[in-house]
């Protein structure tokens, strides 16, 4: 079994032979040395935490304490899940969770019970490892009210 660590960027339980945190991105100091994957002349300051392509801190862009890289750059995450899905409408996120599930995802909805008070969206989040099909299940879905569109992709 492997010991347990935790990352000094997040505070994410990791094991003591990572190379870098799996919650959020960062390279430990005992890892490898290796080129950003969009600017091969700088150095790689971690991964990005959906596609786990290296990048460094001037391609990266942050969700929280997360690196993202600029194909992903704009989604938020939040305790190892990320937004696929948010409307102002609690009963339609609650739908596409619905949706999601049907197709074996795990999906949660954050911020719709509190919206009396936070005036916020409610939004679908999904599990980090589940996102890239989540959306391309959203994305290829014929739904009742899209007119032929993705409305059920809005993020």
């Amino acid at each position: 079994m492997d010991d347990m660590d935790h990352c000094g960027n997040c505070g994410g339980e990791v094991t003591s032979d990572s190379d870098f945190c799996p919650h959020c991105g960062v390279f430990f100091e005992h890892a490898p040395i290796i080129a950003c994957e969009t600017d091969p002349t700088n150095e790689a300051d971690g991964v990005c935490v959906i596609c786990r392509k290296a990048v460094c801190e001037q391609c990266c862009s942050l969700s929280g304490k997360c690196l993202l890289c600029p194909e992903h750059k704009g989604l938020e995450v939040f305790s190892d899940c990320v937004n696929v899905y948010q409307s102002d409408s609690v009963s339609e996120a609650e739908m596409v969770k619905s949706f999601l599930v049907t197709h074996d995802l795990e999906a949660i909805i954050r911020d719709g019970f509190f919206r009396h008070y936070s005036q916020g969206p409610a939004k679908v989040f999904v599990p980090i490892p589940q996102y890239t099909n989540a959306v391309e299940i959203l994305r290829s879905s014929d739904t009742p009210n899209d007119g032929g569109g993705n409305a059920w992709l809005r993020v």
